[in-house]
């Protein structure tokens, strides 16, 4: 049906006028409700909504019970929306809630993976006192509540860094800046591990003759691709990735490469590999043992245009050996696409964590950090949770991933003891949630992420057990990824146990608001600002748990922001084991600014000479001091005398 792609307006036809959710029932699961399924024909009199619509939502209960994608949701007054508890992907421009939203209640935790991406460039929309790619609470309600697990625990022994001698590594075909752009092939011994060859292979061909990749020239090279397989010996392990781009004619039939491949590969032609179907900013790898085609494994990532940056890297073990090949395509940084091969010993690579905590709600897949032990904060590192048949509920077996082009093999030493009675014990973090909201890149702007603000007025808003990704909009003051705008006294209102996440401006603000509870989550990247006002008090707000890897000296509406971290508490004295991890600190910089906690005493500022982090517990001890910086008061000795 032709639609105009302005406003579509619901009015709800059948339903309560003013729907009642009862908090003690799963909100997807109310006892005599008449939901409106997203998903029902009947729902929608003049067909279902499509990317072009934007959803309005006057009356009744709504239930997403399938994939979305529309231009906005907003939900008015009298109109309750509900996710079901099912995998499902919700893309919009922005969700606007005068009435109720609901993923799930205190009493009833989503278990089901649930991604809200929010998209648009800079200037697509403008609504007032929100903007744009947003989740705005106006006078309504706002659950979101995921699967409750362990936010984050300490090491309990220490977790060795990758040795040299102990990896083989090479980028791209032998050179880290060469200009090859297609296939690379790096070929190791099974036994010993080396890096045996490392060269470019295929390129549509455009890497012979005329360069131009016509189709004599492409099947040339095709040729030269079986000939270069075929010459490699049985047992051999083979790794192929994708560096930047495989750039093809749309005159030029490719299909004598694609059954070279599946014949190499999987031993036939199955007409279904997924090199078939790469394309510009997509990223491929394979790998096996050569001779042995059950050990093929292959990866193709689409742009899906959630993210700039894709990585697609296989894992082969062999003779105790891990053999890494990635491909490392950005959307936008296309000179630094790469594609890298690595080799170490598995033991050393995918190391088992000793935690404190049982860790047993961490599943496989899910992604955790290593934070940094020592004084820079670029140390910590990223993890993917893998199968463990041996580990306790209180270990797990980690395989590192590319986080700030570092190694998928530690490159740190991540400290895991006691040492005369001061916890030097690394934290490990929970970045993982079933429930993701992201803001999807922009094409005009790095910086404008989506958020997630509250406005005065509201009735409820709780959040727990979330990753927000790509969040906050640095370029427009006011839009964080979350923020309590100026709402006065609220109560059972909450973010918690959450993770926050490459965010643009800040993490959480609380602004001119009291009463904000349970506060706890810990975000992790760039540009952490929390507890943040500009009234003289904010009385009976909690606090942040962990926070680390934080951005200063950034602009945010042509106001220099210099400040790292900010945290203004009153009236608290609960605050044991709550620990700030990383930053960077300049000399312009307040003391007060940075860390102030009344009613327990000013901690002070902690940096090494170059201002780069600093690390601290409040109340209970020093966790890692680097050098000393002027005004620390005379009682924190153990500050200045720079212990650990």
């Amino acid at each position: 049906m032709a639609r105009s792609g302005k406003l579509l307006l619901f009015l709800g036809l059948w339903g309560l006028a003013a729907a009642q959710i009862d908090p003690n029932v799963c909100p997807h699961k109310q006892q005599g409700a008449t939901y409106k399924a997203w998903s029902a024909t009947a729902t929608w009199p003049n067909g279902a909504p499509d990317s072009t619509v934007d959803v309005t939502l006057n009356d009744g209960i709504y239930l997403v019970d399938t994939d979305v994608d529309v231009k906005s949701i907003t939900v008015n007054t009298n109109a309750i929306l509900v996710f079901n508890d099912a995998d499902l992907s919700v893309r919009t421009r922005y969700i606007l809630v005068r009435g109720e939203l609901y993923l799930g209640s205190e009493n009833c935790k989503l278990t089901s993976n649930i991604d809200i991406t929010l998209y648009g460039d800079k200037g697509d929309v403008a609504i007032s006192g929100f903007g744009e790619k947003f989740i705005g609470v106006e006078g309504g309600v706002l659950h979101i509540h995921g699967n409750p697990q362990v936010s984050w625990s300490k090491l309990t022994k220490t977790v060795h860094r990758l040795k040299d001698g102990q990896i083989a590594d090479v980028y791209n075909d032998g050179e880290k800046k060469t200009s090859y752009q297609g296939i690379v092939m790096y070929v190791w011994d099974a036994t010993s591990g080396q890096l045996e060859r490392s060269e470019g292979v295929y390129s549509a061909g455009r890497s012979i003759i005329t360069k131009s990749g016509v189709q004599c020239e492409a099947d040339e090279e095709a040729k030269m691709f079986e000939e270069t397989l075929n010459n490699v010996p049985d047992g051999k392990i083979i790794g192929l990735a994708l560096r930047k781009q495989l750039f093809r004619r749309g005159n030029v039939n490719y299909a004598m490469f694609y059954e070279i491949f599946e014949n190499f590969a999987f031993g036939k032609v199955t007409g279904n590999s997924g090199v078939r179907d790469v394309r510009l900013h997509d990223a491929w790898s394979f790998i096996m043992r050569k001779g042995d085609t059950s050990t093929s494994q292959e990866l193709l990532l689409k742009d899906d245009k959630k993210i700039l940056a894709r990585t697609a890297e296989l894992y082969h073990y062999d003779n105790g050996i891990k053999f890494t090949a990635r491909s490392w395509v950005h959307t936008i940084r296309r000179g630094a696409c790469y594609s890298r091969a690595k080799s170490a010993k598995a033991e050393i690579a995918d190391p088992k964590l000793a935690l404190a905590d049982d860790v047993s709600s961490w599943k496989v897949g899910d992604e955790v950090v290593l934070l940094s032990t020592d004084y820079d904060p670029k140390q910590a590192e990223v993890t993917t949770v893998k199968q463990c048949d041996d580990c306790s509920a209180n270990e797990i077996c980690v395989r590192l991933k590319l986080f700030l082009f570092v190694s998928v093999e530690p490159l740190f030493t991540h400290f895991g003891e006691i040492v005369n009675g001061v916890d030097m014990r690394g934290e490990v973090a929970l970045l993982s949630r079933n429930i993701k909201i992201r803001g999807a890149p922009a094409t005009n702007s790095k910086t404008l992420g989506g958020h997630i603000k509250v406005m005065r007025g509201f009735k409820e808003a709780q959040v727990e057990n979330a990753e927000l990704v790509n969040l906050g909009q640095l370029d427009t003051l006011g839009n964080y990824p979350f923020h309590w705008h100026m709402c006065g006294d609220v109560t059972n209102s909450y973010i918690r146990g959450s993770s926050i996440r490459d965010s643009n401006a800040r993490c959480v603000t609380v602004h001119a608001t009291n009463g904000a509870v349970g506060v706890a989550m810990f975000p992790s990247s760039k540009g952490l600002h929390a507890l943040r006002d500009r009234t003289p008090n904010i009385k009976n707000n909690s606090h942040p748990h962990l926070r680390f890897t934080t951005r200063c000296n950034y602009n945010q509406g042509n106001i220099k922001v210099s400040k790292t971290v900010e945290a203004i508490i009153e009236g608290r004295d609960d605050l044991d084991h709550h620990i700030i991890v990383g930053g960077k600190m300049t000399d312009e910089m307040d003391r007060k600014e940075v860390i102030h906690v009344n009613a327990i005493g000013k901690i002070g500022q902690i940096s090494n000479t170059e201002g780069l982090v600093f690390l601290q517990t409040f109340r209970k001890n020093v966790v890692a001091v680097n050098g000393i910086r002027n005004g620390l008061e005379e009682k924190d000795e153990r500050l200045k005398n720079g212990d650990r």
